[in-house]
């Protein structure tokens, strides 16, 4: 019994001088050296030890480490727990905690999720990182107790909490889950951006392939929800959805007569990014989308359907027809795109295009340029006769962007600008060969 007089007293040491006595493995060895020892020192040696984590002792990680050598008892894994919220609050730190927890308790244990998880209201956000961090490694796949948590925790102010949580759940819930998933969903129409993004973060991880489970959360939930939300929905489906998801583009063909103008231009963004062709049916509202009389409506109409208009004869023509479109900035925007998508025998574009190089609005003169540039460059003769005409126009101004335009064309061919030029005006019509080839 000396020995265990001695141990006893050494234990006391402990708990009165900390550092001095502390060392995990000796202290590990000892406790192991016989029954009768353990039996008789136990509980006062783990009463030391949660008595300086209690009080923040600066050798606190060895306390820690030392309560880690036995499986812990409900008061020893809370004192542990609440190692998280104390200095130095780091990694390093984190994990040495982490470690002890599953150490006395293992992967799933009620009271150490329950001790951590009481950090995550810690008015630190480091903290509460680590909390996270630390649930992660404590859970096994699928722990219903602990996804709550995390999915709550996509809504912390703390950036760095955001996001482990948004990791957390990646490692933790089943990809595809319907269940986890329409919980994250719920977090696309919050008012704050920041856990908008943690929300998609997490979906573009734990979304199913095809999306197919978020888009038919999102539907769900369209009706619902305010303008804001609306609009983040939709922009969440853009993200999520892979292209020529139908549930997704029918979705947000839904959205294109909405009451709102900032949802209306949402929708049509999404039916630009994800639809590979035009939509049936859907013909009369799109024309009314072209048509809207919100001049940005128009313009987002323009940019976002453009992709399809160069597949869909009828909605290309209804896009050049917003070449003389009251509103400059709707102009400018159909200018742009008639230069990509229409033909190149379309002589009535580029005479169109041509017009607006004598506008009034310098936007909608450098975009004529540009636009007429890149028809030269795809191969189009259509300009050729009118910029040939435009080398002589009255407007100084005109002249310049002419000429501006047809240094675009290839180097055998710039020898026109000079048979065109006004030291040689032209005698005749212009024609060209409908076959010969512009580029060499």
């Amino acid at each position: 019994m000396d020995s265990v007089l001695l141990a006893d007293q050494g234990f006391r040491i402990a708990r009165l001088h900390g550092a001095a006595f502390l060392d995990a493995p000796a202290l590990s060895s000892l406790l192991a050296a016989s029954p009768e020892l353990v039996a008789a020192t136990a509980g006062t040696f783990r009463s030391a030890l949660i008595c300086l984590i209690q009080k923040r002792d600066p050798d606190l990680d060895k306390a820690v480490c030392a309560l880690a050598s036995a499986r812990g008892d409900a008061c020893s894994i809370r004192a542990v727990a609440t190692a998280l919220a104390a200095p130095p609050s780091d990694a390093r730190h984190t994990r040495k905690v982490s470690q002890a927890l599953l150490k006395m308790a293992g992967k799933g244990d009620v009271v150490a999720i329950e001790a951590v998880s009481d950090c995550l209201k810690h008015e630190s956000s480091v903290v509460r990182e680590h909390a996270v961090i630390t649930l992660k490694e404590l859970s096994s796949p699928g722990d219903a107790a602990v996804l709550p948590k995390l999915v709550a925790a996509l809504a912390d102010e703390g950036l760095r909490v955001r996001m482990a949580a948004a990791d957390a759940l990646s490692k933790i819930a089943e990809r595809g889950d319907p269940l986890w998933t329409a919980l994250i969903v719920d977090y696309l129409g919050h008012q704050s951006l920041d856990v908008r993004e943690a929300a998609l973060i997490a979906l573009h991880r734990l979304a199913a392939p095809g999306c197919a489970d978020i888009v038919a959360s999102i539907s769900l939930r369209m009706e619902d929800a305010d303008i804001g939300g609306r609009k983040a929905l939709l922009m969440a489906l853009q993200q999520l959805a892979p292209p020529g998801s139908q549930p997704a583009i029918l979705e947000a063909a839904r959205r294109l007569t909405d009451s709102s103008i900032e949802v209306r231009k949402m929708a049509l963004r999404v039916l630009g990014a994800l639809a590979e062709d035009l939509p049936p049916n859907l013909e009369r509202v799109l024309e009314s989308s072209l048509q809207d009389s919100h001049a940005s409506v128009r313009k987002t109409a323009v940019s976002a359907l453009e992709k399809l208009a160069a597949k869909n004869p009828w909605l290309r023509s209804l896009l050049l027809s917003r070449l003389e479109d009251p509103a400059p900035c709707v102009q400018c925007a159909a200018i742009l795109a008639a230069g990509r998508i229409c033909d190149l025998d379309d002589e009535a574009s580029a005479n169109t295009l041509a017009a607006c190089l004598d506008s009034n609005e310098k936007m909608c003169e450098a975009a004529a340029q540009q636009s007429l540039g890149w028809l030269l460059q795809r191969g189009s003769r259509a300009p050729l006769p009118v910029l040939a005409r435009l080398l002589w126009h009255g407007n100084e101004k005109v002249r310049e962007s002419a000429n501006l335009v047809l240094s675009r064309l290839p180097p055998q061919w710039q020898w026109l600008r000079e048979k065109w030029s006004p030291a040689t005006p032209p005698s005749r019509p212009l024609r060209f060969p409908l076959k010969a080839p512009l580029f060499c």
